[in-house]
């Protein structure tokens, strides 16, 4: 079987209503791009009728199925689908829609334009309507991740092109649910932006909920660091309050609170990649020189 050169990576979970024209869309972007490339759905253990419009599609050999016999969460099944891709690109998106398949020739075409030390493309949001609490919650988010790390670029998702390297890094790291960019970030890769509009979502509410999203938000800041860091402040100042003059049952309060803050501190460390022999020296960005927003590399 011929390698590809591109891979369309897509977790899906109970995405019936809108999947075949997700797909026709997908594949429509693969051949406007004009090179061999395959589309990866990762099916994380659907209860609708998903499953069986992924059956329609199996004379479609550019289409290729993975269906997850438990539900591992977005991320997980997206790690699932950055590890069956071959392509020496790879992008991610999401499966429902909002993330329009038509800026995917628009991101490679970015990559590929880029320097061999930029390995993503993100497409970055520049307008949408979200309610008050969600906008305040991301804002929180961000500035809980610049605790840690430098945060991903304003926008930034999980929407983008990866060069291959990229991809097995963020299919390698040890979290159940974090988000794709935090990760990214963390990585230490470099990026360039394409901007898009995000589409409305087309059936029903999200599928990953409040909780979905706190976890994600806690498992990102354990991969950048930004939890250990947290707990590190906690602790000194719990430290600070022991050796002041107070009762002995704030001392005693203060002493226990350095201890958790420590321990919990210490197993929330953060991750960050093994740089391999063989990644690409760093060199001058000219995107970065025209303005472009292009991240730093190299260890924090």
């Amino acid at each position: 079987m011929t390698t590809p050169a591109l891979s369309i990576v897509i977790p899906v979970h109970d995405e019936a209503a809108t999947l075949d024209e997700l797909l026709r869309r997908c594949v429509a972007a693969g051949e406007a791009i004009g090179r061999s490339f395959e589309v990866v759905v990762v099916d994380d253990a659907s209860a609708d009728a998903t499953p069986a419009v992924l059956g329609g599609w199996g004379g479609e050999p550019r289409v290729v199925v993975r269906r997850l016999p438990r539900n591992v969460g977005q991320f997980g099944a997206t790690r699932e689908g950055l590890a069956m891709s071959r392509g020496e690109t790879v992008v991610l998106l999401d499966g429902d829609l909002q993330d329009p398949p038509e800026v995917v020739p628009d991101l490679v075409r970015r990559l590929d334009a880029s320097p061999a030390h930029v390995g993503v493309a993100f497409a970055t949001k520049t307008r949408r309507a979200d309610p008050a609490w969600f906008r305040a919650a991301a804002a929180t988010y961000r500035l809980l991740v610049r605790v840690g790390a430098r945060p991903p670029p304003a926008g930034a998702g999980s929407f983008c092109a990866m060069r291959r390297q990229v991809a097995d890094e963020v299919a390698e790291a040890p979290a159940r649910h974090a988000n794709v960019a935090a990760v990214i970030a963390a990585s230490g890769a470099e990026w360039t932006c394409v901007p898009y509009q995000k589409a409305a979502r087309r059936d029903g509410s999200s599928r990953v909920g409040v909780w979905g999203l706190v976890a994600e938000g806690l498992g990102s800041l354990v991969v950048v660091g930004g939890l250990r860091r947290i707990f590190a402040i906690l602790a000194m100042l719990a430290a600070g309050v022991a050796l002041l003059p107070t009762p002995a049952g704030v001392r005693g309060s203060a002493l226990a609170l350095m201890v958790v803050s420590a321990t919990v501190g210490f197993l929330a460390g953060p991750w960050r990649r093994l740089r391999r022999p063989h990644a690409p020296p760093r060199g001058p960005n000219p995107l970065a020189d025209a303005g472009e927003h292009a991240g730093r590399k190299g260890p924090r």
